[in-house]
């Protein structure tokens, strides 16, 4: 679901409001504002990067598959990688036949014997477990900076469904763009915003020594504590959202 909340003209509007823009010339500029959100953004992709799957068949003569950088914007890695191998392997026995995989209502054929029922049974094992076996496969960046995922495989056809991770963009694309952010995360980057401009305010002002009143004079401001509190909430930010970290494969590029 698109979250319409988060755009750099809303983002920016909340944040010069919580800065006392509605009351006050607040110094900052576009420029600095895009910049906060920038390291919002950025620093919230870092520990929660956007999940994306697709769909890949793969065969055992081909073991490098290249993902597009079109398909695949701002790609961080591949996180997960799961099989489902389409074929039969016995004439009898159909690993993905409902009927064939119940092994506990397997009904004997005319003529066979005890011993030929536990045969098959036995072999029917073997054949689910050779089927959920999952593939060895691997992802890395090469030199002709390209990404590249290997597979070997023993089956032919083998679909394979794949997870890749990217950085969201600071803008409103199709794919990547800030909409995508969960909206339960949009207090967040709003909050990480707000605290990034505290920072940059504080500079602004400690090097003005004050805020320009209508009289000409300037009232003075302590920039440091505006300084110190804008630390401390990016600090508690990232502290929060360390503790929703995902579990990285150790397959990722």
């Amino acid at each position: 679901m698109r979250n319409d909340i988060l755009t750099i003209d809303q983002i920016e509007a909340e944040t010069s409001i919580s800065l006392g823009g509605s009351s006050l010339d607040i110094e900052l500029t576009p420029a600095d504002y895009r910049k906060c959100i920038a390291d919002a953004v950025r620093a919230y992709s870092r520990v929660l990067p956007m999940r994306r799957c697709a769909a890949l068949t793969v065969s055992s003569s081909v073991k490098r598959y290249e993902l597009a950088a079109a398909a695949h914007p701002r790609i961080l890695g591949i996180v997960d990688v799961q099989f489902t191998v389409q074929g039969i392997l016995d004439s009898r026995v159909d690993p993905f036949s409902q009927e064939d995989m119940s092994i506990a209502g397997l009904a004997a054929m005319g003529g066979e014997t005890f011993g030929e029922i536990t045969q098959r049974k036995t072999y029917l094992k073997d054949a689910q477990r050779v089927v959920s076996a999952e593939a060895e496969w691997t992802a890395e960046w090469e030199g002709d900076g390209k990404y590249y995922l290997y597979i070997d495989v023993t089956h032919n056809p083998t679909q394979c469904t794949y997870w890749w991770t990217s950085t969201y963009s600071v803008d409103n694309h199709a794919i990547t763009g800030m909409q995508w952010i969960p909206e339960g995360d949009t207090e967040w980057i709003m909050d990480f915003t707000l605290a990034r401009a505290k920072q940059i305010l504080s500079r602004v002002r400690g090097k003005f020594q004050g805020i320009a009143t209508p009289e000409g004079g300037s009232d003075p401001v302590d920039f440091s504590e505006l300084m110190q509190e804008g630390r401390e909430d990016e600090q508690a930010l990232n502290e929060e959202l360390n503790l929703r970290r995902r579990t990285i494969s150790p397959n990722i590029g």
